[in-house]
């Protein structure tokens, strides 16, 4: 999974397959949470309770950012697919 940011133990990153609503996968202590970047609806979970909600207040800080590196790399794979 490529990392797009880490912040305070935490990874968010892209599968090279995903797909529309934009989420992020989050790492965290071996666990993992997919959650969805505008909204910051937790779509599946292995973090234990605090670490979800710690990661979910770093979607909603991070949004932008996390945004952007969506659509950069949503761009690229279609321009990537056109070849």
């Amino acid at each position: 999974m490529p990392v797009v940011l880490r912040v305070d133990g935490f990874s968010f990153g892209f599968f090279s397959r995903e797909h529309d609503p934009a989420h992020v996968h989050v790492r965290h202590g071996g666990d993992v949470a997919i959650i969805e970047i505008e909204t910051g609806h937790v779509r599946r979970s292995s973090l234990r309770a605090p670490d979800v909600s710690k990661a979910g207040a770093l979607v909603r800080i991070y949004r932008d950012e996390l945004r952007a590196a969506w659509l950069e790399w949503k761009l690229k794979r279609e321009g990537d697919n056109g070849q």
